[in-house]
């Protein structure tokens, strides 16, 4: 009985082992059942893309061939450098390529000279009537659209002040006739000069204030050769006598016609009479040949006669101004 029960029990392991043993295989078939198709699925992706890799190198092949620009050279230099990488290890991947390159480009170097020189040519050639069309076009376009301009006139010299207008202005300062008109139209004048500038700073006390040139200039000299002769009569009497003799020439105006010799007193009579003929200048000229102490009492009639002097120079310049601009 105990030898019996000893083999059932070992018959029993045995079947326990094959029936796990079986397990174990049915597991394993299912997981290679499951990884069969994605296997399959990877390969036949890969070989997909390889092909269309291999197609799409083919395809550029064929375009640069028929370019005829270094086809051959980017072909043979993609190839090597596949065969390369695939045989030896990159230790100087350029001295793979150089050789390939230079004999490609030799080889390719007959077909391009004829290539590049005939376009150049060509282009030369044509472009030649483009610039003579252009060129013809633009002076088509400048005769028919910009009309000839009018060269403007020339601005008239004191546009609006003549030189008739100049000379009369002269005319009515010597004959001291008011002025006012006459400045008023030079100062309206836009383009002034420096003549015109000149002569609206010297005649605006007589053209603005209405006062008379030579008149201004007599009074000045007939006050002041009052204080000439009192200072002549003090310098040459005794006090008391230079005091009686300057009565009568503080009252009374004394002037000759005709004064004969040159002493002080017909002096003064000399320049008198040239202001009354309205020649200051000469007036001055005289009243300069007085004795000092004289001299120094005319100030008044020299300030005056300056600016009479000045405000005439101005008016003849203006006029002069006319004749060298050929007016």
């Amino acid at each position: 009985m105990n030898t019996s029960t000893r083999e059932n029990d070992s018959i029993e392991k045995v079947n326990d082992h094959f029936s796990n043993a079986e397990d174990g295989n049915s597991s394993s078939r299912g997981v290679s059942r499951i990884l069969k198709p994605i296997l399959i699925t990877i390969l036949s992706i890969s070989c997909l893309a390889g092909g269309i890799v291999l197609h799409k190198i083919h395809a550029v092949e064929i375009n640069q061939k028929s370019k005829g620009h270094y086809g051959s050279y980017t072909a043979t230099s993609s190839l090597s450098l596949l065969k390369e990488n695939t045989s030896a290890p990159l230790d100087n991947p350029l001295k793979s390529i150089t050789p390939m390159a230079s004999l490609n480009s030799l080889s390719n170097a007959s077909e391009i000279k004829p290539i590049t020189s005939e376009p150049v040519q060509q282009e030369s050639v044509a472009q030649e009537p483009v610039q003579t069309e252009s060129s013809d076009i633009i002076t088509e376009e400048t005769t028919v659209d910009t009309p000839i301009s009018e060269t403007p006139p020339a601005p008239k010299f004191l546009d609006g002040f003549t030189l008739k207008d100049a000379l009369k202005f002269k005319e009515n300062f010597l004959a001291e006739n008011n002025c006012k008109n006459d400045y008023q139209k030079l100062l309206n004048v836009p383009n002034k000069t420096t003549e015109v500038l000149a002569v609206l700073n010297d005649l605006s006390p007589y053209c603005l204030n209405d006062q008379k040139p030579v008149q201004n200039v007599l009074e000045a000299f007939k006050k002041n050769k009052k204080e000439a002769f009192i200072a002549y009569y003090k310098k040459n009497n005794p006090a008391w006598l230079a005091y009686l003799k300057s009565i009568p020439v503080s009252l009374i105006e004394i002037r000759r016609i005709n004064p004969i010799k040159n002493t002080p007193k017909n002096i003064l009579y000399k320049a008198q009479n040239e202001l009354l003929s309205q020649n200051v200048e000469n007036a001055v000229n005289f009243v300069t040949q007085l004795p000092l102490e004289m001299q120094q009492k005319m100030d008044d009639f020299y300030r005056e006669a300056a600016i009479y002097n000045r405000s005439l120079l101005s008016l003849d310049q203006l006029i002069l101004s006319f004749e060298r601009k050929g007016e």
